[in-house]
């Protein structure tokens, strides 16, 4: 099985964290 291809964001403060999930928010899931 291939996996489907994604985008890798990291984050640097919870401000670009937050930045990121509302740009995203249809789209995302969150992994840590």
């Amino acid at each position: 099985m291939i996996p489907a291809s994604f985008d890798y964001h990291s984050p640097q403060s919870l401000e670009e964290a937050l930045s990121l999930l509302q740009s995203h928010r249809d789209d995302v899931n969150v992994l840590s």
